[in-house]
């Protein structure tokens, strides 16, 4: 059995991961016009983040503004791909890991897995991807080989992990096509499990008492949320799969997974694969 109370102290300092306030209409095609030249913007992942009272900090794609160059993410806006290998770790106020991997056996949290972003541009087409692999810390995770399910013993015994039969490297992925005077959107989620509920009190304080599994794929735009709540730190937020926003602008802005940081430690937001195209 792994130790685990090295854990107990890093989830306490882990209020969640979040995402900003959704905005605009949402259609499943949007109407552009036709004169316009397609454009294209990707990124790996951005957060936007209030710990403790404090001033908002982003980190993630540029211009990632915490400074910590661990933080970095690849973003793109012109045609071409773009690749991170080593991924990235954001820490806020010193304490609070908003974005890393998954935990490993031995309790640690590493950089996330690698990003790649591309854009693709014609004269009326664009597709436009952002793929992020092996995704966490909670309560939202893409399950990989070499991370652990929370969720297993000793935290709730006699139970398994949502995705127990899951194999390969987990990922969020989003992609926005636009096509002539409209644009669709495709996300893919493998492996994901968001920690519902988090123990409060008592030897597993800081583990998930209960989790659930994230649909690999999405038939309808912005109908996937799963509230959360971190008990063991009185934070609570909500996690939006396949977020499409239409812009005043005319372009679409496609989120892979978009958690909403709503106190009441941890406030803000971060994206996890954004893809925009439009004309």
């Amino acid at each position: 059995m792994i130790e685990h109370r090295g854990r107990i102290t890093k989830r306490l300092l882990v209020p969640m991961m979040a995402m900003g306030t959704m905005t605009g209409g949402v259609l499943a095609a949007t109407a552009l016009p036709a004169s316009a030249a397609p454009m294209g913007y990707a990124c790996g992942y951005s957060a936007n983040v209030s710990i403790f009272g404090g001033a908002y900090v982003q980190q993630g794609c540029a211009p990632n503004a915490g400074g910590d160059p661990n933080a970095l993410a690849p973003s793109r806006s012109t045609s071409g791909s773009s690749a991170d290998l080593d991924g990235a770790k954001a820490v806020f106020s010193g304490v609070a890991t908003i974005f890393s991997s998954p935990y490993t056996p031995s309790d640690t949290l590493l950089n996330s897995g690698r990003f790649d972003v591309s854009v693709s541009l014609a004269s009326t087409t664009g597709l436009v991807t952002a793929k992020a692999q092996t995704v966490g810390p909670t309560p939202f995770f893409t399950w990989s080989p070499g991370f652990e399910y929370a969720w297993a013993e000793p935290a709730k015994p006699g139970g398994t992990a949502p995705d127990a039969d899951a194999t390969g490297t987990g990922y969020v992925e989003a992609k926005c096509i636009a096509n002539g005077t409209t644009e669709t959107s495709q996300v893919t989620v493998k492996n994901g499990v968001v920690d519902t509920h988090i123990i409060s009190g008592g030897p597993m304080s800081g583990y998930p008492s209960e989790s659930v599994k994230v649909p690999t794929t999405f038939s309808t735009p912005n109908a996937t949320s799963v509230p959360y709540w971190i008990e063991n730190v009185g934070d609570q937020g909500y996690i939006v799969f396949h977020e499409k926003i239409a812009n005043a602008d005319g372009t679409t802005t496609v989120n892979g997974a978009h958690m909403y940081m709503q106190g009441a430690n941890a406030y803000g937001d971060m994206v996890i694969a954004q893809a925009k195209c439009g004309q």
